[in-house]
């Protein structure tokens, strides 16, 4: 139904978002340690974002058959 897709986008669009302000708030000298925790976090936002994204694929894919 429509409000369960809206949310499912709603919840795309934060995670986009919150990657890139977690991205933003790192401007400072990082050191290796603080470097390596936050590509860990980042990866793991990207692959929850990117298996979204490809749900949403199939789910338009099915839509249109």
């Amino acid at each position: 139904d429509m409000k369960q897709e809206i949310n499912r986008l709603e919840k795309i669009k934060n995670m986009v978002f919150r990657m890139y302000s977690y991205t933003e708030g790192h401007n400072e000298t990082l050191s290796k340690r603080a470097l390596i925790d936050m590509l860990k976090h980042l990866s793991l936002d990207i692959e929850e974002i990117t298996n979204h994204i490809s749900d949403e694929i199939n789910k338009l894919k099915q839509s249109v058959n």
